[in-house]
């Protein structure tokens, strides 16, 4: 079973090279890892040449986005399934072994997914992947694409990432998935390391606001939609919105 590792980066020379390494660390020989510059002006290139070896390809061209860049990878990738890995974070040491020897004895698998453990400053927590092999429950539950590996087939027969979606493409893509019946397989294990930052984490009004608009796409249950709907709102809004709900009541005045 062949492994595609597809990595998007832009000025990330004190990262990228954690990220090839645990690739190389990975504990899987049959892989390839393709990695996407957007044309980084630090000395990320510079280090990606230095750790070049005969599993790693690289271009580095301008793009429109990190989503850009990854259907750039995916196009490339010749591997049985595919994995996202970001440019700030890297894989559990051996674990793309462990994830073959998983989906080897669940051949009918077509998305594989964990927990990633996100590093904060000094500390750390795990945050897992709340959606479950049954695939039922809100569509808010979450599948990390940086601990995620999707079949060659499911990209092929529902495409890849929505590039107008700028910091929420998985997350359409994800859900997608869900609405056509992929067969997902889950594992309570921590695939990935992150460190905390990112598009989703500087840009969190345009993340809720993307992820309303995704789940209301696919007709995602009430309470989805109002756990987003009041994300997007500001608090004085917010305030306001209860107030009138307490005054219908009668709770007060």
């Amino acid at each position: 079973m062949k492994i595609s590792v597809i990595t998007a980066v832009y000025n990330a020379e004190k990262t990228i090279a954690d990220t090839i390494n645990s690739v190389i660390a990975g504990g899987h020989d049959n892989i390839e890892h393709i990695i996407i510059d957007g044309g980084s002006t630090d000395g990320t290139l510079e280090l990606i040449k230095s750790l070049e070896h005969d599993k790693l390809k690289w271009i580095s061209e301008k793009d429109s986005g990190i989503y850009d860049a990854m259907n750039k990878g995916i196009r490339l990738a010749t591997g049985d399934y595919i994995s996202t890995l970001n440019a700030d974070d890297y894989y559990v040491d051996s674990i793309i072994g462990e994830v073959v020897k998983i989906l080897e004895g669940y051949p009918e698998t077509e998305i594989f997914h964990g927990d990633i453990c996100y590093l904060k400053g000094n500390g750390s927590f795990i945050f897992p992947s709340h959606m479950k092999d049954a695939v039922k429950g809100t569509l808010r539950k979450c599948v990390h694409h940086p601990s995620s590996f999707v079949s060659r087939n499911v990209y092929d027969r529902l495409g890849m990432y929505d590039t107008s979606y700028r910091v929420s493409a998985d997350s359409d893509f994800f859900c997608r998935c869900r609405t056509n019946d992929v067969k997902f397989k889950y594992v309570s294990k921590v695939i990935t390391e992150m460190r905390y930052g990112g598009e989703s984490a500087t840009n969190w009004k345009v993340l809720q606001k993307e992820r309303y608009s995704i789940f209301k796409k696919y007709d995602a249950p009430l309470y989805d939609l109002i756990y987003y709907r009041v994300f997007n709102m500001g608090k004085a809004q917010l305030l306001s919105r209860v107030k009138r709900m307490l005054m219908k009541t009668g709770l007060i005045k």
